[in-house]
Order: structure tokens, then sequence, then C-alpha cells
């Protein structure tokens, strides 16, 4: 279990769990992927669950772009290529400042297999550097 939480998670309760529930090899591209539980809770008790699967390219894609935001830009995108799943940066981004990340989960895919660009979503505070860790020890499940 990988849990993301948001740094007022004492009185928000907001964070990002994901469950691995299998792994699995694809021996003629050498891919592994895992199978996993996405997991939104909200501060009112509220949960919301998805299964989805993942690479460990989907975490080296988003590990690079986070790595390269743009502290400019008033919106980062950071995708993988699992399209259920991305994450939004909001506002300038400063260095040594937490970021404040949005993450959507597209319910076109969960309820009727089709993109959409609504779905459920997730707001929280984290630092660059509890993203980086999350997305690191995620890496290690590929191994």
């Amino acid at each position: 279990m990988y849990i993301l939480r948001d740094q007022s998670y004492s009185e928000s309760k907001v964070e990002l769990i994901l469950h691995v529930i299998d792994r699995e090899t694809y021996d003629e591209d050498e891919i592994i992927a895992i199978t996993g539980l996405i997991e939104f809770k909200y501060g009112n008790g509220g949960v919301y669950k998805q299964e989805i699967s993942l690479t460990e390219e989907d975490f080296d894609i988003l590990k690079n772009q986070l790595d390269n935001l743009d502290l400019s830009s008033p919106l980062n995108v950071l995708t993988l290529d699992e399209p259920d799943l991305s994450f939004f940066v909001l506002g300038e981004i400063e260095k040594e400042h937490p970021l404040d990340l949005l993450i959507s989960l597209d319910s076109g895919q969960a309820v009727s297999n089709i993109g959409t660009e609504s779905g459920v979503a997730l707001r929280m505070t984290v630092t660059v550097d509890e993203f980086n860790e999350w997305i690191l020890n995620i890496k290690k499940s590929f191994k």
C-alpha cells in the first residue's frame, strides 16, 4: 500500500492510496505491469475506489514530468500512458514551497470505457519530496 497524504492530513483526512493487487510480466517486451486499486479518501469520510493497471514506464514518465515542471506556468499537467489517472499542479511553483495537486480519475473510463474529461478528483497539498517519495516507493514494486 502506497499512501500520499495532504500536508494538513490531521484536519483534512485527504489521501491517495494505491493498493497493489497483482503483478504481471509480459515476456515479449519485458514489461512489468501492476494491477492496483486506486483509492481517493476525502475528509468527510467519502471514499472512491477504482481498479487500474499501471506499468513502471508510467512512473518513469510521472517522475520525469515532476522533475521538469514549468515553474512559471499556472498549470502543469502530469499524464501517464494509463489514460484514467492524471495529476495537475495548480498555480505557479516556487522552490521549497508545497505543490497544490489535483489528482483526477476519468469516470468515463470506469463507467462506460469511454474517455471523458470529467471524473472524480482529489485535491491536496504535498511537497515535491513527498510526491517523489511516493513515486519511487511504487517503482520498487516493479523490481
